[in-house]
């Protein structure tokens, strides 16, 4: 259960990055925080179907 956490905790900052990158292209615009979201959604989307993938087959 440790090991898992902590994959996780890596994969929250991982999850984190690329949504911060985004949202700066729209910095100080109203979509900023919508691509924040936007892009952590489509981020953790991914990885749920990795986690089936990985998990269901």
């Amino acid at each position: 259960m440790v090991e898992l956490k902590e994959k996780q905790l890596d994969w929250i900052t991982y999850r984190d990055e690329p949504a911060k990158k985004a949202s700066l292209e729209f910095e100080g615009g109203t979509i900023e925080p919508l691509e924040y979201v936007a892009v952590l959604g489509s981020v953790t989307k991914d990885r749920y179907y990795e986690w089936v993938n990985l998990y269901m087959n």
